[in-house]
């Protein structure tokens, strides 16, 4: 991530890691997600897949959410055939503990990409803002629930007009960003400058 990007240079900076110059290889995407088909809505659908303990869901728009818990016997295998029913994607997170080292990719917002859907995510998380743009109008700045109820709101109201097709094509370049040929390009990139070493 480039979070982590950031954080090495800040550490070797101040002699808390050895030299050296950081190179970021974005993680990728499944390739069970690539030409993921997309449906026809008629409104917005939001869901959240990933651990129900890495997610706030305020009680306030618990019925807007539906989430597929993959720590509850549920697989991603399983959520595959239904991501095409949804189109907003949800990640709001905990609020993160501070001072913590540990970093991580963007990889809700990858897959949110990957299914042609918009995402609602705090700008705090690791690299939403670096590939969003701080513009980017499902960015939450506070985690509380009337702040995630208006975000959920505005997204409602903006389904399918110019600020919701505009960030569907931000969403589209990052899918970009991290298909395979965009990953195996940055992968040889790397292996050229270890050889040049």
């Amino acid at each position: 991530s480039y979070a982590q990007e950031n954080a090495v240079v800040r550490l070797v900076k101040n002699g808390e890691m050895g030299p050296g110059h950081p190179f970021v290889l974005l993680h990728n995407n499944d390739l069970k997600l690539e030409n993921m088909p997309s449906k026809a809505q008629q409104r917005l659908r939001t869901l959240y897949v990933g651990l129900a303990q890495n997610v706030c869901v305020p009680d306030e728009v618990s019925d807007k959410v539906d989430i597929f818990d993959l720590a509850g016997g549920v697989t991603f295998d399983d959520v595959l055939p239904v991501l095409p029913d949804y189109n907003f994607h949800y990640a709001v997170r905990p609020p993160r503990m501070r001072n913590a080292e540990i970093y991580k990719p963007f990889l809700k917002g990858f897959v949110a990409g990957a299914c042609k859907s918009n995402i609602v995510v705090h700008r705090e998380t690791d690299d939403a803002e670096y590939f969003l743009g701080p513009d980017y109008p499902y960015l939450i700045d506070d985690i509380n629930p009337e702040g995630i109820r208006h975000t959920l709101l505005q997204a409602e109201y903006d389904f399918g007009g110019p600020d919701w097709l505009a960030s569907l094509d931000v969403m589209a370049q990052i899918s970009e960003r991290v298909a395979p040929r965009a990953i195996a390009a940055k992968f040889w990139e790397l292996v050229r400058l270890a050889r040049a070493i």
